[in-house]
């Protein structure tokens, strides 16, 4: 008996063995600086077995989305199957107790109408059914007086009677109906697990024999790494130029496994990322049909459907066998491809564990706005356990930095001293965007920030205050002069050169001379005219000077710029065709012109000044004569009113008349002159 135990424990745990799932070691990881990371695994399974993984529930939808798996000894497609989940709300609205749309205690008292239940009244127990719940005004007791609304409840008893119960008096409330209480329960339980705190277990089936190689990736939210710099400059009594620049690339572990000999790569690309719910079961809306007799013409448009796919069918079978001598090319291609693919997959200089899709330029710039400032630092064998961040070294090498003072007339205020460092990136690679500590030999010199610096690019750093270097700037007042006009078709065109000036004061008051590095904005249109040696960015120039130790020096930054504007002569006014002719500069010919344009204008301004005059009249003289016309109506035809009344309307009628015959004079007249006007404009 003891030995039938014995071999029974042990065929329990040659199954256990046998139907537990392989565990499969992350072997290689890539972090991307827009928040996701890609994650791959790597090991021998024995099949046929399974591989089993462990996901928080917020990340199934990442990985349905991003999941590759791989049987690198060339076995079928696998597949992964994972717990599906029903909607929230469908669950919930197939209870009898819907909690969907978190109900207050009224509106849910309202959804039980009907289940049996046990109340507490005053000490009393009474059961029965609840047959509705609502809100009625209730009298206040006590001191106060008055009226207030009360939710009710209606309960309708075994032999038939029917009590109102205010819910403030209710002590307790029992739901004896097993099966409400049930799904009571089962909803709230439902809502408790709805927040994402379960874990849900993805299982790949392995077919087939033997060992098999399984490498499977996925991408899935991460941190986004960091860098951080040292920068250790040389003593100034070495006359060096050398300085040690030291990275470190801050990671977090939050995959949920440890990481054991793993080789991380961390690229700044950003590739784009989204998520779907794809684990989520997706029912699409159907239409309800209440008259049968559709249904007909649905069926006959079903059958149709069907006879034209079977026709298609039976196309495809008699096209086929044309096809069949073009499938043992097509093998022989798809073989060669295999027998290539697996050549570079087992090459020594890259293991078939950690051979993630590298992350170059090419392959992980997802949009433009990356171009030509990707980075990639790869480190080999990290070890972190999961939910701890480390620092990794990612860059140590001596770098090109040149001391000086930098005044940024750009900032705030209008610029300080400050101490600062031209650092050239000579590390072999770029050095990517972050806070860098200097130290000046063994003492803590100041914080400044690297951007992104391509490799061989330079960058100006500003760490401290120049205490011994003082800058004045002086401002001066904008300069412009005419530089060219003329008439084009009616349309005056003239440039205009603007030259500003500013001038900087420079006092050292240090032992040492000083390389002193003006930087000023640069602006789209303005050229640098002084001084002549500039350095020219995208946004700054900047302009070097040196000053002697003890000295002062004065720098004269001049700008130019020729602005355009174009002025429609025909619908210029006449203070704006004054303005130019004052303009000083403007050529002889050009002033008379705009002379004669502008005496038209005039004679055209004093034309369209007589009809405004002549329309307010004749406005007036409507309204006087709608006032005569209701006097008439209101006095006997015999008198003496009514016959003053007619002689005025004929006088008044004589007139607008009148008006309108010279309204139209005027008019034609200003058109004309408009017309010889454009046209002497378009001779100019």
């Amino acid at each position: 008996m003891k030995k039938r135990h014995v071999l029974w424990g042990a065929s329990l745990l040659w199954l256990a063995a046998n139907t537990a799932g392989a565990e499969v070691p992350m072997r290689a990881v890539a972090l991307f600086a827009s928040g996701v990371g890609y994650f791959q695994h790597a090991g021998a399974v024995s099949a046929p077995g399974e591989v089993r993984l462990s996901f928080k529930d917020e990340q199934i939808d990442d990985l349905l989305k991003s999941l590759v798996v791989e049987d690198v000894d060339g076995g079928s497609a696998l597949q992964a199957i994972y717990p599906s989940r029903e909607p929230l709300e469908r669950l919930l609205a197939g209870l009898q107790v819907d909690l969907s749309d978190n109900p207050g205690m009224g509106e849910l008292l309202t959804r039980l109408r009907g289940a049996r239940v046990a109340i507490t009244f005053h000490g009393e127990q009474l059961q029965g059914r609840l047959s509705s719940a609502e809100q009625r005004p209730v009298a206040l007791e006590g001191k106060g007086e008055g009226w207030a609304n009360d939710w009710v409840i209606n309960l309708a008893s075994d032999e038939g009677s029917l009590r109102s119960l205010p819910w403030r008096d209710i002590r307790g409330l029992q739901i004896v109906d097993e099966r409400v209480r049930h799904d009571l329960a089962r909803a709230l339980e439902l809502l408790d697990g709805n927040r994402g705190r379960e874990r849900r277990e993805v299982v790949i089936p392995i077919p087939g024999a033997g060992a098999r190689r399984i490498r499977l990736g996925y991408v899935m939210e991460s941190p986004v790494w960091k860098s951080a710099w040292r920068l250790s400059m040389p003593a100034v009594e070495s006359k060096s130029n050398k300085a040690r620049l030291q990275g470190w690339a801050v990671v977090e572990n939050q995959s949920g496994q440890d990481w054991h000999d793993v080789r991380l790569t961390l690229a700044s690309g950003r590739p784009i990322s989204f998520i779907e719910e794809l684990s989520k079961p997706w029912y699409r809306p159907r239409q309800r049909i209440v008259d049968p007799l559709r249904l007909r013409g649905a069926a006959e448009r079903d059958l149709e459907q069907h006879n034209r796919a079977q026709a298609e069918r039976q196309l495809v079978r008699s096209v086929a066998p044309m096809a069949a001598g073009k499938m043992g090319a097509r093998q022989e291609m798809a073989k060669s491809l295999r027998e290539e693919m697996e050549s570079q997959a087992f090459a020594p200089e890259s293991p078939w564990e950690t051979s993630l899709p590298d992350p170059a330029p090419e392959a992980i710039l997802a949009s433009g706005e990356q171009a030509g400032e990707t980075f990639v630092f790869k480190v080999e064998g990290v070890n972190l356990d999961r939910g701890q961040g480390a620092m990794l070294p990612i860059v140590n090498a001596a770098v090109e930095v040149e001391r000086l003072t930098l005044f940024d007339s750009t900032l705030a205020g209008g610029g300080r001293s400050m101490r600062a460092l031209k650092v050239s990136n000579g590390t072999g690679g770029a050095i990517s965007p972050g806070p860098v500590a200097l130290y000046d030999g063994d003492l803590y010199a100041g914080e400044a920030r690297f951007d992104h610096l391509p490799l061989g690019a330079d960058q100006l750093l500003s760490y401290a205050l120049d205490l011994d270097v003082e800058v004045v700037k002086h401002g001066v007042p904008l300069q412009k002069r005419l530089e060219s006009v003329k008439v084009v078709k009616g349309v005056l065109e003239v440039s205009h050169r603007e030259k500003r000036t500013q001038r900087y004061s420079v006092r050292n008051r240090g032992k040492e001379s000083r390389q002193v590095v003006v930087v000023q904005a640069r602006e789209n249109g303005w050229q640098m005219v002084a001084p002549g040696t500039v350095r020219e960015t995208s946004r700054q120039w900047r302009i070097p000077l040196t000053v002697a130790a003890g000295g002062q020096q004065s720098l004269e930054v001049v700008e130019e710029r020729v602005q355009g504007q174009h002025v429609a002569l025909l619908s210029a006014t006449e203070s704006v065709l004054g303005l130019w002719m004052d303009e000083e500069g403007m050529e002889p010919s050009v002033r008379k012109a705009l002379e004669g344009v502008l005496s038209k204008r005039r004679v055209l301004a004093a034309l369209e000044s007589r009809i405004k005059e002549q329309e307010e009249e004749l406005q007036r003289l409507e309204q006087e004569q709608v006032r005569v016309r209701d006097n008439l109506h209101t006095v006997p035809n015999e008198s003496h009113f009514h016959a003053r009344m007619l002689e005025k309307m004929d006088g008044l009628e004589n007139r607008i008349e009148a008006l309108h015959g010279q309204l139209e004079q005027l008019r034609q007249e200003v058109a004309g002159g408009k017309s010889a006007l454009e046209k002497e404009l378009l001779q100019l």
